[in-house]
């Protein structure tokens, strides 16, 4: 039988309204290996008594960097697979669930689908996302990957990829994937990305270099 060892990955930034209940129901699927990024609350101390092994970031260095380090360490670990998640509890932790069924019947991408996006730029974002390569919700925070696809030294982090390299990276070897319905939240504080008119620029911004890096280095970087 295939060794199966998850990590569960959570990026944070002043999150110590839910990372305690974030973690304690995560904890019982995987090892959850919490992304500190600089904050100035009480996140880190409740990640750490909740049972999550948790990284600092020196300074905040924002929602990609702390995915693509949270992806890194997982590697580094020697972990099998890994599900990324929200600290917010945008998303439920129960959701795991699914993830760890399609990956035990031998699913390798898996993407989560929100019940509603929350701003036009994810609507655009997603349109085009699933237009071409078929995945119906790329922002969702909650995604599934086994590590074994990813060589990382052949990722090319994009400058503004909204935490979505290793994404690329993988979409552009045509792995197959699958997607699951995920039951959630409307967040309480602001967006990952910042207030609404920040976020919205953020993602447009993110896609118009998504579309430069693909017309004029065609991603060789991912081949």
């Amino acid at each position: 039988m295939e060794r199966f060892k998850l990590a569960i990955i959570i990026p944070a930034f002043n999150e110590e309204k839910t990372i305690s209940n974030i973690v304690k129901k995560s904890k019982k699927y995987g090892k959850v290996l919490v992304i500190n990024d600089a904050s100035n609350d009480r996140t880190m101390l409740l990640a750490k008594k909740n049972g999550a092994q948790v990284f600092n970031n020196d300074k905040n260095l924002g929602y990609c960097s702390s995915i693509n380090l949270g992806i890194k360490k997982a590697l580094n670990l020697k972990f099998t697979h890994l599900i990324t998640l929200d600290a917010d509890g945008e998303h439920s932790a129960d959701n795991i669930k699914y993830f760890v069924n399609e990956f035990k019947s031998g699913k390798k991408l898996i993407f989560g689908i929100r019940e509603k996006k929350q701003r036009f730029s994810e609507l655009i974002f997603c349109k085009y996302f699933n237009f071409f390569f078929g995945v119906k919700d790329i922002l969702c925070g909650m995604k599934g990957i086994k590590l074994s696809l990813i060589d990382y030294k052949k990722v090319k982090i994009l400058k503004y990829d909204i935490g979505l390299s290793v994404v690329y990276y993988l979409l552009f070897k045509k792995i197959n994937f699958s997607q699951v319905k995920i039951t959630g939240k409307k967040r309480i504080d602001k967006s990952r990305f910042g207030n609404i008119l920040k976020s919205n620029f953020k993602i447009l911004f993110s896609l118009l270099c998504y579309l430069f890096y693909k017309r004029n280095y065609k991603l060789k970087y991912y081949l």
